[in-house]
């Protein structure tokens, strides 16, 4: 019994060339720390750092994005931007390590202040808006942060101004962590006020079996499908009924593969009725979109019901007899509704 062999991963384009950047470093620099005495091993990891935590660090990161958000599509320009911020970060902390094991007491203080400063800004952009930072790296970022500080106050040769310096940053320090919790406090209260007006929008509404596809709609608001009834063999009638909870409209129904858009009285108040009625042919996948106030859409699946024949003008007459929610993002995994810039807004 023959076994099918596993398929073997390929690398990439841009594997491929990190791999050789790294290579050459390594063909280059290790004879100069094995001949060289003034290019030490010191001066080896400052090469290969500069050299390869930009290739890592954007592969990491370009991988990272792909698997939290593969249904998206990639915003190039601000994945560029956060990987070149990212990258002059780490070149900077190079640069100190370099001042360090060099002894270089203004190029410390210039690349340590410089580091500390990027640092907090990246974490005060953290508490400004939301960010895709775990709270692993935001405290990795912190306690660096802190640490550079402290080794900076440490270093500074006179001990009267290492003093008033020490006052000075733990003041600075001190207004900085109380402004942070207000960001936060303020953030969180507007991320949860958010939440509760999502919930307040969103419909609540039940359904009812229309059995008789004839029935008088004299007076009453029918909402129609967009298309053409010769096509379709199957009709499908249903009355929804809204609460008091909000408003919404009936946006679109998919069936047969396609998205057909709603007309007629397709707004539907509170305590309000309407009945809906389009035309299909294959009974399975057959959904319906719907739109809150707050312009969220959410997404429910029909299963309908042969209730009855018209055979004056050969009509097989359908009803809903099921409704369910259904989260936007399986629908963007099967195909049936392609991805937005927003995402799976107004679902969990």
């Amino acid at each position: 019994m023959n076994e099918k062999e596993p398929k073997k991963k390929h690398l990439s384009t841009s594997s491929k060339v990190a791999l050789v950047i790294i290579a050459i470093y390594l063909v280059i620099a290790v004879p100069l720390v094995c001949c060289v005495d003034a290019f030490s091993v010191y001066w080896f990891f400052f090469g290969f750092f500069a050299v390869f935590c930009p290739i890592a660090f954007c592969y990491w990161y370009i991988r990272v994005y792909k698997d939290r958000c593969p249904y998206q599509q990639l915003d190039e320009i601000k994945l560029i931007s956060a990987a070149i911020t990212n990258i002059i970060m780490f070149w900077l902390f190079d640069l100190l390590y370099m001042a360090i094991f060099n002894d270089w007491l203004i190029c410390k203080f210039v690349f340590g202040v410089l580091s500390i400063i990027v640092i907090f800004i990246n974490l005060a952009k953290v508490f400004v808006k939301e960010g895709n930072a775990t709270a692993f790296f935001l405290a990795l970022e912190l306690v660096i942060g802190l640490g550079l500080t402290i080794y900076l106050i440490y270093i500074i040769p006179i001990d009267s101004l290492r003093t008033i310096v020490t006052a000075i940053v733990a003041a600075v320090y001190g207004g900085l962590l109380t402004l942070s919790g207000v960001a936060w406090t303020i953030h969180r209260s507007d991320k949860l006020k958010k939440e509760e007006e999502i919930q307040k929008a969103k419909p609540i509404f039940t359904f009812e079996m229309q059995c008789d596809g004839n029935a008088d709609m004299t007076g009453k608001k029918v909402c129609l499908s967009d298309e053409e009834p010769n096509d379709f063999a199957f009709r499908c009638f249903v009355l929804f009924e809204n609460s008091n909870h909000s408003v919404f409209s009936i946006e679109g129904i998919y069936h047969d593969n396609k998205w057909c858009k709603m007309g007629g009285n397709k707004v539907v108040l509170p305590h309000g009725k309407v009945y809906v009625d389009f035309r299909f042919n294959e009974l399975d996948d057959v959904y319906m979109k719907i739109v809150d106030g707050l312009q969220n859409d959410y997404y429910y699946k029909m299963r309908v019901l042969l209730v009855d024949h018209n055979p004056y003008v050969q009509e097989y007459l359908h009803t809903v007899n099921d409704l369910q929610e259904i989260c936007k993002q399986t629908l963007i995994e099967g195909g049936i509704v392609k991805e937005e810039q927003n995402g799976c807004v107004g679902q969990k």
